[in-house]
């Protein structure tokens, strides 16, 4: 009877122990944990079916001893895990490792191995070297791969999560933009980094008060603020407003505040969430540019300049481009057609063959043009178009268009009085000019200048070319006069040169150069003028007044002889007679006894012949004047 019980406590026994190690195997199972037994004398090694399973092995599938075991630790581990377990076991420590294995299949697995607090396998085994190193090792082994890829994948996360928000901080400061929450319920705010930043406060300050960022908003600001904040909680609608505040510096900054309400399921708001953005420099930029914009705005209405500009995403007119064509800005920039229409009917067929021209060759003009407003004025506008090219990729075009009418009426104008003043230099034979003697420069010289020094209007002639054409007899003393000019800073007027022409001929020529004695040094305005026919006539009329000066000489000398002969005719008679009546008074004195009174008779009649002589003198005078005149 005692047997029987005894066997009934055995089977019992046993059935609970089998029960138990079932229970042990399954728990194992599920938990990916096995245990091992290591004999250090023999380095046999006992698996349960679970570290078999774990080392991608059929439970009890072979033998284990430690050269197997070790060649399926990982290359990599394998050295390291032995050296750390012979270490620890000379130290007297448990040999806990992580370590990875290779399972037959090549797939690798990371286990995690626990030693026993007592080290043996069994409670009463105590059998140790002299060293105190055990003989046997007891202790489990758990698949921990699915945990350390947890693990990882939670470091990772924790890793692109510290730089996500590294970044996010980064981005906020490049953007000078933060973030805020407001918690209504206990009326606390928290503010970003950046935020901090931009309110110019020291974020190692903490947290800070409602009253507190109400004093910084600006006073001029607060109101609109306070406002905004509060019509965004009772509408529900987002709080968007551009205010500005003073830093503690007393610096005074824009920013773009744009907050959000949250609710809770009863409707009831407990907290607003949203950004600051300082725009302090977008605002100064913005201000920038629209001053830029007044002025260029204003630029182009004082120049009566418009710009257009024209690619894939339209077309763009300034407001004083459709002033400039009389179009309505409201109707927008006209299509080609309606800008063909504008343009002056005897020019459009040339204008349409242009445009055509410039989207197909994707080129640039610069032209005059007629147009006509819609008012039926007609105006005169300068067009400049030019390609935009990005990396030499055709994007569109872009111009300016300028009314010009006055300037080119004006320039008809001086055409036509160029051309009136060209007329006249040519029949005068007057040519105009304005150079530097000094630097060789030329800055004007009329095509009536050219001909006079014997070259074509067409070619650019230099200033030496000219002086060549001078008379070599005449070379000198033009230099050394329009050199004592130039140092004089003087006026001068050569007023008689030779020029000799490419052909031979040679023409007489006046030059009279004009100096501003404020100007530079050489810089002269002044005419040439062909004095060659007035030479010629002055030579003629030298020659007529010689042939006249010899003709009154002839004309004298031969009234002189006239006045010879009747001089010496009225000489003669007197003479004559007075010669006569002395002979015949000598005769009469002669005579024995002489006859005196017939002597006195012959001397008075000569005597009475006086005023006949005086007559005679005062003819010869009167002669002589005339021959004198």
């Amino acid at each position: 009877m005692a047997n029987d019980d005894v066997q009934k406590t055995l089977a019992e026994l046993s059935r609970d122990l089998k029960e138990s190690k079932a229970r042990l195997e399954e728990a194992q199972r599920v938990a990916h944990v096995g245990h091992w037994e290591w004999d250090l004398e023999t380095d046999v090694v006992v698996w349960s079916d679970e570290t078999y399973r774990i080392f991608g092995l059929s439970p009890q599938e072979r033998p284990m001893d430690l050269a197997t075991v070790r060649s399926m630790v990982h290359p990599d581990d394998r050295e390291p895990l032995y050296q750390g377990v012979d270490q620890n076991l000379v130290a007297g420590e448990r040999p806990d490792a992580e370590f990875r294995i290779v399972r037959p299949s090549g797939e690798v697995r990371t286990v995690s191995s626990v030693m026993s607090e007592r080290w043996s396998s069994l409670p009463g085994d105590t059998k140790r070297d002299a060293s105190g190193r055990p003989h046997k090792l007891f202790g489990t082994l758990q698949d921990i791969t699915e945990r350390k890829h947890t693990e990882e994948s939670f470091q990772e996360l924790s890793r692109k999560l510290q730089e996500s928000n590294a970044r996010l901080e980064e981005a906020q400061r490049i953007a000078n933009v933060g973030h805020y929450s407001w918690n209504l319920i206990e009326n606390r705010v928290t503010w970003s980094d950046e935020v901090y930043r931009i309110y110019g406060v020291d974020p190692r300050q903490g947290a800070i008060d409602l009253e507190k960022i109400g004093e910084m908003i600006h006073p001029e600001d607060r109101e609109l603020v306070f406002a905004a904040a509060e019509k965004a909680l009772q509408s529900g609608t987002p709080a968007d407003i551009e205010h500005r505040l003073v830093r503690p510096n007393g610096e005074i900054r824009t920013i773009h505040s744009v907050g959000t309400v949250k609710r809770d399921a009863s409707g009831k708001a407990y907290e607003m969430f949203g950004t600051a953005q300082d725009i302090t420099d977008r605002k100064r930029s913005e201000e920038a540019l629209k001053q830029s914009q007044f002025y260029l705005s204003e630029g182009q209405r004082l120049a009566h300049m418009g710009s257009w500009a024209f690619n894939d995403s339209g077309h763009y007119w300034s407001d004083e481009l459709y002033k400039i064509y009389g179009l309505d800005p409201q109707n927008g920039a006209p299509t080609i057609e309606q800008y063909l229409a504008l343009i002056y009917p005897q020019d459009r067929a040339s204008m349409a063959e242009t445009i055509k021209r410039m989207q197909e060759e994707h080129c640039g003009f610069d032209q005059i043009e007629r147009i006509v407003r819609p008012d039926g004025q007609l105006r005169y506008i300068r067009a400049v178009a030019v390609p935009v090219l990005e990396q030499g990729i055709f994007k569109g075009f872009i111009g300016t268009t300028m009314d010009v009418t006055e300037q080119e009426l004006l320039t008809q104008e001086l055409r036509r009085e160029q051309g009136y003043l060209a007329e006249a230099q040519s029949l005068a034979h007057i040519g105009s000019w304005a150079t530097n003697f000094y630097t060789k420069q030329i800055f004007h010289i009329s095509d009536e200048t050219f001909r006079l020094h014997g070259f074509d209007p067409k070619d650019r002639t230099p200033l030496e070319r000219f002086f060549d054409t001078v008379h070599p007899e005449d070379a000198v003393a033009v230099t050394v006069a329009i050199d004592q000019a130039i140092h004089a800073r003087t006026d001068f007027d050569l007023r008689e040169y030779r020029v000799c022409h490419p052909d031979g001929t040679i023409r007489f020529v006046r030059a009279i150069g004009h100096h501003n004695p404020s100007g530079e040094m050489g810089y002269y305005v002044g005419i040439t003028m062909d004095i060659t026919e007035r030479k010629k006539a002055e030579q003629e009329r030298e020659k007529l007044r010689q042939l006249e000066a010899d003709l009154a000489h002839i004309n004298r000398v031969n009234m002189m002889g006239e006045l010879a002969a009747a001089l010496a005719h009225e000489i003669r008679q007197p003479i004559a007679a007075s010669i006569t009546s002395a002979n015949a008074c000598l005769r009469w004195l002669a005579r024995e006894p002489p006859d005196l009174e017939r002597a006195r008779g012959s001397s008075q009649n000569r005597t009475g012949r006086k005023p006949r002589c005086r007559s005679d003198r005062s003819f010869a005078l009167l002669l002589h004047e005339r021959c004198s005149s």
